[in-house]
């Protein structure tokens, strides 16, 4: 830019550089290119604050300032693709996904590894070794890479990187982050996957364009991740969105709940699978119940087989419950599917729309994820912009 301030002035307004840098990459991801001028107007922030800001970014390498005419106010501003570089990676229970992918969002290497349920230092030894590949690609290729990001399938104690729980991989009081800090040095932040896939879903994915997010992931267990105005909702104990615990009904009061919720006994995975042993051990249908799994259940019920369409309306009565509560809580403009049961999506979304017709106050926006695991890695990116001030001062 020929129009300079120094880039340590102080902003003039009651916000900090920080967050002043978060408002502009949060509309460039919106709108990839825009007039500083249009900026401006857009964030509500005045011209003397923002071009220092600016200066700053595009010398940070996140965006490039393109000269239009003589004033600096119709400059053009936009991402800058392909120069600085994040390694993301997804820790699930049986297999580890690593990207490198710039802050635009777009994945130049990334890699799948099936660790057949290994866990614990097991696990941490695949990460690092996988952390290390993906250096090495990036070293070769010339990419700085900024930092590293992982989510884990369990809870996380923010301020620490602390894995407090995740029982899938085995992690108990696993101090992940200075592990990863301790091996490779540099920015490291590690999440809970859902809310880290979330912030992947708002920003990059189906949920661009709603400030008010729902990610809600039925598999193994049932959990949402609630993100607003571009930023994750955690609650007072970084518990928010754990519905599986949700009671469904005056029948499961009274009851004591080990590892996974009420609902979760009920329209998960394994909660489908449970009740169509039960449906067919009643009706001694002659069906192989030693090989069924969640999505044959579904498979058979497509077919109109009688116990699966028992089995599967069965299920989405708690689904539509679940729905229709989210829309009371949270008034979401989408609520993104994602998790194996989201898969048979076609099946699920007109029954549970017909199911809670004149139950809710706005029409649900239900739709399947396009990111899928990808989004826990594009989350990452914004993570960092969120948690991490030093990744864009």
């Amino acid at each position: 830019m020929h129009y300079k301030l120094h880039a340590d002035q102080s902003v003039s307004l009651n916000i900090t550089r920080v967050d002043l840098f978060r408002l502009i990459l949060a509309h460039l991801y919106r709108e990839p290119e825009v007039l500083v001028q249009e900026l401006s107007q857009s964030i509500g922030v005045d011209l003397s604050a923002l071009i220092p800001a600016l200066d700053l970014l595009e010398k940070r390498g996140f965006i490039i300032i393109a000269e239009r005419g003589e004033s600096v106010e119709n400059y053009q501003v936009s991402l800058q693709e392909m120069e600085n570089f994040i390694i993301g990676l997804d820790l699930g229970g049986t297999k580890l996904y690593g990207a490198l992918c710039d802050l635009t969002g777009n994945i130049v290497h990334e890699k799948v590894i099936l660790h057949n349920g290994k866990s614990g230092e097991d696990c941490f030894d695949l990460l690092v070794n996988l952390i290390r590949d993906l250096k090495d690609v990036a070293r070769q290729e010339g990419y700085a890479t900024l930092g590293i990001a992982v989510d884990v399938p369990g809870h996380v104690e923010m301020d620490t990187g602390t894995v407090v729980n995740a029982p899938a991989v085995k992690m108990k009081n696993f101090p992940l982050r200075d592990r990863l800090v301790s091996e490779f040095g540099g920015l490291v932040w590690v999440d809970n996957d859902l809310k880290q896939a979330s912030l992947g879903e708002a920003w990059f994915g189906l949920g661009r364009d709603y400030s008010n997010v729902v990610l809600l992931s039925i598999g193994t267990g049932i959990a949402a991740s609630t993100v607003i105005d571009g930023k994750v909702f955690r609650g007072a104990h970084s518990r928010q969105g754990e519905l599986g615990w949700m009671i469904p009904g005056p029948t499961f009061l009274g009851r004591k709940y080990r590892g996974f919720g009420a609902l979760e006994t009920e329209a998960s995975g394994p909660g489908i699978l449970n009740r169509a042993k039960k449906i067919l051990k009643e009706t001694k249908e002659e069906v192989a119940i030693n090989d069924l799994t969640s999505e044959s259940v579904f498979d058979a019920a497509k077919k109109e087989e009688a116990w699966a369409e028992r089995c599967i309306d069965e299920t989405l009565d708690y689904l539509a419950i679940l729905i229709g509560n989210i829309m009371a809580f949270y008034d979401p403009g989408i609520i993104i599917l994602s998790g194996g049961v989201s898969q048979s999506i076609e099946m699920i979304i007109p029954k549970i729309s017909k199911r809670i017709d004149g139950c809710v106050l706005t029409e649900p926006n239900i739709q399947t994820s396009d990111l899928l695991y990808k989004a826990n890695v594009l989350g990452a990116i914004i993570n960092f912009i969120h948690q991490c001030p030093e990744f864009i001062e």
